[in-house]
């Protein structure tokens, strides 16, 4: 979809954020100020270690920074310059399928030679997924890429009836690159964590008809309560792929889900490998 409900909330969530309850962490990881790159800027541990989980941000980055200095272990948070409204400018902006090697290369020069990449994590909340949804084209990036977190963001149009009529499933065969990473985590070779609120959006599948579509598609074990998010509606798994749904259908349910961001890193990402 090139226009995402709420995508103007990016520049608005720098307020104070409806955040998720979440467990503490024991001992947050120390991370540096943002350092500037040619493309956006990063955190990067204090003490330099031997080698990083690298998770690369796409759309309101910034906006989560206290969640992500709550998360314990070495990681490097790359963040983008602001690319724009809706998905068409994330989409974009990758279009080029050597462009993410590029970007990584610049980073990866910036924390030294003597820091190794160990893993790679993609997350994007709302619009943001459009990137993500490029970069996984490109074969050795998928490969390379150990787990992908979507938070609210993951839209497709209608299947159609035989009259060419729309119908009411979300057409999630067309999400290409995504979907194949979906099933892949499925049988447990990567790890996919999909959110949603209950925001309902003009004119094409929302997040939570997106989630419908995908549990059933791949016949995912429903459940009625995850304790670790203990407000969540919709909880679904299959291997290491893992949706978790919320009621909720206004502006602050959407910015709400940016904030989920540490806790699923925490359980189901940075853990030992």
């Amino acid at each position: 979809m090139r226009l995402i409900l709420f995508a103007s909330l990016a520049i608005a969530c720098g307020g104070a954020p409806v955040a998720p309850a979440a467990k503490p962490p024991s001992v947050p990881a120390e991370l540096t100020e943002w350092k500037t790159l040619s493309f956006g800027a990063y955190l990067a541990p204090v003490a330099a270690p031997k080698s990083v989980t690298m998770i690369w941000h796409f759309h309101a980055c910034k906006a989560a920074e206290k969640d992500y200095r709550s998360l314990v272990g070495d990681i490097v948070v790359v963040c983008l310059n602001a690319l724009g409204m809706g998905t068409a400018p994330y989409w974009d902006a990758f279009k080029d399928p050597k462009r993410f090697g590029t970007l990584e290369h610049e980073v990866m020069t910036a924390l030294g030679p003597s820091v190794h990449l160990d893993r790679t994590v993609l997350v994007a909340w709302s619009a943001g997924y459009a990137s993500i949804q490029q970069i996984l084209n490109a074969p050795d990036v998928y490969d390379r890429t150990s787990a992908v977190v979507l938070l609210d963001g993951l839209h497709a149009g209608y299947t159609k009836n035989a009259d060419g009529s729309p119908t009411k499933l979300a057409n999630i065969e067309t999400t290409g690159s995504l979907l194949r990473f979906a099933r892949d985590a499925s049988i447990g070779n990567k790890t996919f964590v999909f959110t949603h609120s209950g925001v309902i959006p003009p004119g094409y599948a929302s997040t939570t008809e997106m989630a419908s579509a995908l549990e059933d598609g791949l016949k995912m074990a429903r459940s009625t309560a995850d304790p670790d998010f203990a407000q969540s509606i919709d909880v679904a798994d299959l291997g290491n792929l893992h949706v978790r749904g919320f009621a909720g259908g206004d502006a602050k349910d959407h910015i709400a889900q940016l904030h989920w961001v540490a806790p699923v890193l925490r359980k189901w990402v940075l853990i030992p490998q």
